[in-house]
C-alpha cells in the first residue's frame, strides 16, 4: 500500500510538473508572440510615416512649382495689360471724351 501511494504521489508530482512547464511555455510564447507583433508593427509605422513624409514633401513641391508657373503667368498678363494700356490709353480717352461731348 505503501508503494501505491508513493507511485499516486510520484505521478501526481510530475504531472503538476508538466503542466507547469506548459504553463511556462505558453506564457514564453506569448511573450514571443507579442514582442515579435510590435516589432512588425513598429516596422509598419515608421515606413507608413516614411511614405507620407515623402509624399507629403512631393505634394510641396508641386505646389511650389505651380504656385511659381501661376505667379509667373500673373505677372506675364499684368506685364501685358500695362503695355496694351501704354499703347491704347490715349484713344480710349479721346474715344470717351468724344463719346461724352456729342451726347
Amino acid at each position: 500500500m505503501k508503494d501505491v501511494l508513493r507511485l499516486i504521489v510520484d505521478t501526481d508530482k510530475a504531472a503538476r510538473l508538466k503542466v507547469q512547464k506548459a504553463v511556462d511555455e505558453r506564457e514564453a510564447l506569448n511573450e514571443s508572440l507579442t514582442k515579435i507583433k510590435d516589432e512588425i508593427y513598429s516596422r509598419y509605422d515608421e515606413k507608413a510615416k516614411s511614405l507620407i513624409k515623402e509624399e507629403s514633401e512631393n505634394a510641396e513641391a508641386e505646389i511650389k512649382k505651380e504656385k511659381a508657373s501661376i505667379d509667373a503667368e500673373t505677372q506675364r498678363k499684368k506685364q501685358e495689360l500695362n503695355g496694351l494700356f501704354e499703347k491704347e490709353h490715349k484713344s480710349w480717352e479721346e474715344h470717351i471724351v468724344n463719346a461724352v461731348i456729342s451726347e
